[in-house]
């Protein structure tokens, strides 16, 4: 059966969004017709959910084009897969909303409440004692705590993406209130500290989930003295294989990532500790087939085409 789906992102083409034309293309290879929606394309009207789309077109393995802007009515679509860029803000718990009032007839990946009550870097708490020592708070003196403590750790905004202004604090920082101040003020009131793991210098271990299940994984080696290993930050991309206490931390959060109908995660684990989930826009699909040649896209495809059957 051909299937309507429409992917929910930022313009496609641009830097970072590699994954996510790797998942339109499979679909396009399967003969569905995918439409493009902006995040700004999404609409309330009325009682109902409409959006400013065009349809993809697929023309020797590649996007060919996009036709002219259609307002077309969210709930004649067979699934919805949101493949915007956190982080989760006015904007993205707006959409959260429209897109809950056509979950029960559409198939939503990943669903919005899933969405929306699991932020990122809080999320990783469900399996406690898998993580790193770790506080998120607003207030200075308990981040002043924390460093006495713990010597050396990382501070990095609660609410953003890619590794942007991640910062690793010593005892002998300077200065620590006010680069505290300066992440409150730019990105919000809460930041968050956790231990400083040496291994980040060897790589940042991305494995994805489908389904709960292992799709794949690979290193992100960070640049000489540097803690952000992030692709769009300047890390490279290496093979790995998994350990006993990643395929255990996988199996741990299986039960919950069921629980919500998280089908798209992306779990990041340094030196056996889990430090970020990731259910926006999780990424892995190219660096997977870059590294091994297998697309995991083809896995989360049959998934989706199951679960709109099974609607």
């Amino acid at each position: 059966m051909k299937f309507k789906v429409a992917v929910q992102t930022e313009e496609i083409g641009i830097t970072g969004k590699e994954c996510t034309l790797a998942v339109i293309i499979e679909g396009l290879s399967r003969k569905h017709s995918i439409f493009h929606i902006l995040p700004e394309g999404l609409f309330l009207s009325g009682n109902v959910v409409r959006a400013k789309a065009q349809e993809i077109t697929l023309e020797n393995g590649k996007i060919k084009n996009k036709g002219e802007i259609k307002d077309i009515n969210i709930s004649e679509l067979d699934a919805y897969l949101i493949r915007q860029n956190p982080p989760f803000n006015r904007q993205y718990l707006t959409i959260s909303y429209f897109l809950e009032r056509i979950s029960k007839t559409v198939l939503v990946i990943n669903k919005p409440g899933a969405i929306r009550n699991n932020p990122e870097k809080i999320l990783p708490v469900e399996v406690e004692k898998f993580i790193p020592p770790t506080v998120i708070t607003s207030d200075t003196n308990t981040v002043t705590d924390f460093l006495e403590e713990h010597k050396e750790i990382v501070l990095k905004p609660l609410y953003h993406f890619g590794g942007n202004d991640i910062h690793h604090i010593n005892s002998s920082s300077k200065n620590l209130s006010v680069l505290i101040k300066n992440l409150k003020k730019q990105y919000g009131s809460y930041i968050v500290a956790q231990r400083y793991l040496k291994e980040v210098r060897e790589g940042d271990k991305r494995i994805l989930l489908i389904d709960g299940e292992i799709a794949g994984a690979y290193m992100r080696v960070p640049p000489e003295g540097q803690v952000q290993a992030n692709i769009v930050r300047g890390g490279k991309l290496k093979e790995t294989e998994l350990t006993t206490r990643d395929r255990e931390i996988c199996m741990a959060l299986k039960p919950f990532l069921k629980k919500e109908d998280i089908i798209i995660c992306g779990i990041d684990v340094i030196g056996g500790y889990l430090t970020e989930i990731n259910t926006t826009s999780p990424s892995g699909f190219d660096p997977i087939f870059q590294l091994y040649g297998y697309k995991a896209e083809k896995k989360l495809w049959d998934i989706i085409e199951k679960r709109i059957k099974d609607i």
